[in-house]
């Protein structure tokens, strides 16, 4: 698509990735909506009078739907999804993230207070792109709702295996993902990408679909927060950029040099995830 406009909606460039597009806007959007215990954690994140906000990967049923906002942008992939919520913000932008460069997106940058990215990462291959790509829309002192789903957790493992090692409930929950990270392996990426973890929860899974555990029940919560990679079915993050790391395993030395953030020994990571040794070079600037 080349640049277009529609009311509020912008298309910017391209959607290489033809499959993909295609596959999100013949999507019925009806059979799926964000549970309200994730659009709950969501809003209860977002403070203060004037915020700006882009919600990217918003879909048909936004988690910022009801988020009160001075300036509130929505982005996604399919325009079918845009068309039926360009109500609900002041612009919409179509664009693909993977390819989107700096000079598309002179209004967005460093414009907003919040940008929301709730069960879309898992979408990407390389998420230490997109995630170094995020910081390009934050104020200096701006926060990055993520929500990711846990593709370990028990109420996955015990799915696999009594339907004789293939999927069922999570069936189109695994189709759309491209890639399936752990805590730990999101916690060094958040990392090196350079972000400072603020809060960390967890949506607990349940073990009975549907029945047992209730995930509102306080201890089965407070197990899935002390206990994720087996007993949650999100990961729920509050980002902060530019705070010096925590988690790297002492072996990397991170250094900077003129504000251009330096990580030696970034070939190694792929001991951790095999995605980041598409990291190309040890210098990021961020």
């Amino acid at each position: 698509m080349d640049i277009t406009k529609e009311k509020n909606i912008t298309c910017l460039g391209s959607i290489d990735n033809k499959d993909i597009f295609n596959y999100y806007c013949a999507y019925n959007f009806d059979n799926w909506k964000p549970p309200i215990e994730r659009v709950s954690w969501v809003e209860s994140q977002i403070t203060g009078k004037n915020i700006s906000l882009i919600d990217i990967g918003c879909g048909a049923y936004p988690v910022s739907s009801n988020i009160q906002a001075t300036y509130k942008v929505g982005v996604d992939i399919s325009l079918p999804a845009a068309r039926k919520v360009q109500e609900l913000f002041n612009e919409i932008y179509l664009f693909d993230l993977i390819t989107l460069t700096k000079d598309q997106i002179p209004n967005l940058i460093n414009k907003f207070d919040y940008v929301i990215m709730s069960e879309t990462l898992e979408h990407f291959e390389n998420i230490f792109d997109i995630m170094v790509k995020l910081q390009w829309f934050l104020k200096p002192d701006g926060k990055i709702i993520l929500t990711y789903p846990n593709h370990y957790s028990i109420s996955m493992l015990l799915d696999y295996i009594t339907h004789g090692f293939n999927y069922l409930r999570y069936k189109d929950f695994m189709e759309g993902h491209l890639t399936f990270y752990s805590k730990k392996q999101l916690d060094l990426v958040f990392d090196i990408a350079g972000y400072g973890i603020r809060s960390f929860d967890a949506r607990p899974c349940d073990i009975i679909p549907n029945r047992f555990p209730n995930e509102t029940n306080q201890f089965w919560k407070f197990i899935a927060k002390i206990f994720p990679h087996r007993f949650a079915h999100q990961f729920l993050y509050v980002l902060v950029k530019d705070i010096e790391p925590k988690y790297l395993p002492n072996r990397f030395k991170v250094t900077r040099d003129k504000g251009v953030r330096v990580v030696k020994g970034v070939s190694q990571i792929t001991d951790y995830t095999p995605e980041l040794a598409k990291i190309s070079s040890s210098t990021k600037e961020v």
